[in-house]
């Protein structure tokens, strides 16, 4: 008897809907833009030249360029961000479009408002609106543009699959299911709860073992006051049929004494080397 809760996507004779599609690109690209949109300046006027964009999954073409007049620098310099927005409440049809829009965004603190710009900033589909930003400029205390960033799309390899919140960590087993849809994981962690010691360590796996993988998370320092080398250790055991992460008591070098504040993980990412999970 056939499911009538279940809508086929890409299969034969079903309906192949925006939303469906938009929800493919969202898991398989990130925001920004995936071809063309070539950017030129003269003076504080910044062009956007033609080509494709995706926000929230939403592909879209500018058919035209776009030009921005950019806010001129005062004190240090203001930012400038070209925002590109995503409205599927807006008018849809087959003479008139309006669900994507581009803007202008400028002030001494916009980066705040769109993560840490330019490294990342990416705002995926909620509801039903999105937004991105396309291109990051700075202009100078003498109204020339200083840095130039263009914000662009990407396969989604990396997710997010994890966060603790604590400053302190006890031996435990995390049940994860979702590290079996990854080939391998990035731990990044906190010594003592200090962010000049945050560390990163990518643990690979075959994804269907049964087996028991073992990682050392490790950070080695050398300490001001007697300079020598200090080791900050917390083993890690990771068993992917099974979905575990088993975080063992953290330990420091220089005792025999396990310590919860070390090696604290803070978040996981799942890494596919390919961008599917097993069917």
């Amino acid at each position: 008897m056939p499911d009538t809760n279940i809508e086929g996507i890409f299969f034969e004779n079903q309906i192949l809907t925006a939303k469906g599609l938009g929800a493919f690109g969202n898991g398989a690209l990130s925001d920004g833009v995936l071809t063309g949109c070539e950017v030129s300046t003269n003076g504080l006027v910044l062009t956007i030249g033609t080509g494709y964009i995706v926000v929230g999954g939403r592909v879209a073409y500018l058919s035209q360029p776009h030009e921005f007049t950019l806010s001129s620098g005062s004190g240090n310099g203001t930012s400038n961000l070209i925002v590109a927005t995503v409205d599927t409440t807006a008018l849809s049809v087959e003479d008139t479009f309006s669900q994507v829009s581009l803007s202008l965004v400028s002030g001494t603190n916009v980066s705040g408002v769109f993560g840490n710009i330019p490294s990342s900033g990416n705002i995926n589909m909620l509801g039903t609106s999105a937004s991105t930003w396309l291109v990051y400029a700075t202009t100078t205390h003498s109204s020339s543009i200083g840095t130039l960033y263009r914000n662009a799309a990407t396969s989604n390899a990396l997710f997010k699959i994890y966060t603790n919140s604590g400053t302190n960590f006890d031996a435990q087993t995390l049940t994860i299911p979702a590290i079996r849809e990854f080939d391998a994981i990035l731990v990044s962690s906190w010594v003592n709860n200090e962010d000049m010691h945050r560390t990163t360590h990518i643990c690979s796996y075959d994804r269907t073992s049964s087996g028991t993988y073992i990682y050392p998370l490790t950070s080695t320092v050398l300490s001001g006051t007697s300079n020598s080398i200090v080791v900050r250790h917390r083993r890690l055991d990771i068993v992917p049929a099974d979905g575990t992460l088993t975080f063992y008591t953290g330990y420091v070098s220089t005792t025999t004494t396990g310590n919860s504040g070390i090696m604290v993980p803070k978040d996981i990412y799942g890494i596919r080397g390919k961008a599917y999970a097993d069917l």
